[in-house]
């Protein structure tokens, strides 16, 4: 009977039903979700005429995760020529890189575009390189110098601060950043700079990136989980 038994175990071992690659700590992996078609997302995210009016009036500040926007054959028309973020950014070298102007006038820096082309609204995703190279304090520090002289060039300009987003795997630092982020945003509310959790959308039960949003490096954002950043901003 135990023979049997164990020819039954080898037996669902090489058919592949039995998957033991993530060794006995009891984690089931999430099954790689298939990439979303365009219907899909519009269908799950449908934006108003009044949200595709506002998106298209915000200024994009961030990383590698907002540099997607830019990417993003959906988005691109509607989005890119107000986008500043681009892969390696970071609160503290954010206001020292160029960007192609808004104009299509050669390259320009961020508080330059502001004090040119002043929007109504800003949102600002930094955070994903921070984690690697920073610690909260710093980081924090770091990002309410730079609402400091956002506000300086653009007095009037309302700023969204949006969480950093999660990634599949270890996400203790990304919390530790985020908490320290939100109280230090929090206390700016009434001088119209609000912070904005986008864990709702984008974390499944075990605390990480949906694998539907995530593109195969596990940490940026595919164009799914770019609608789901904006669908949040314009549903909060």
């Amino acid at each position: 009977m135990k023979r049997i038994a164990l020819l039954c175990i080898i037996s669902l071992l090489l058919s592949g039903c039995v998957d033991i690659s993530d060794g006995f700590s009891g984690r089931v992996p999430e099954p790689a979700a298939e990439t979303p078609s365009d219907e899909e997302i519009y269908k799950t995210y449908a934006f108003t005429a009044h949200d595709n009016d506002f998106l298209a009036a915000c200024f994009y500040i961030g990383d590698s995760v907002f540099a997607g926007l830019a990417d993003s054959e959906i988005l691109e028309t509607r989005l890119t020529e107000r986008i500043f973020a681009e892969s390696g950014a970071s609160v503290g070298n954010i206001t020292e890189t160029r960007f192609p102007s808004p104009s299509g006038d050669g390259y320009v820096d961020i508080l330059t575009a502001l004090v040119n082309e002043p929007p109504d609204d800003l949102i600002i995703l930094l955070g994903t390189d921070d984690v690697a190279t920073s610690d909260a304090e710093s980081f924090t520090a770091g990002y309410l110098k730079l609402i400091s002289l956002i506000r300086t060039f653009a007095p009037s300009v309302s700023i969204t601060v949006l969480s950093i987003p999660p990634i599949i795997g270890e996400n203790a630092a990304i919390v530790e950043f985020n908490s320290a982020l939100k109280a230090a945003v929090d206390e700016l509310r009434d001088s119209g700079v609000v912070y904005l959790d986008l864990d709702t959308e984008l974390k499944n039960a075990r605390g990480e990136l949906k694998s539907r949003y995530a593109l195969p490096d596990g940490v940026s954002l595919n164009t799914y989980g770019l609608y789901a950043i904006l669908w949040r901003v314009c549903n909060t």
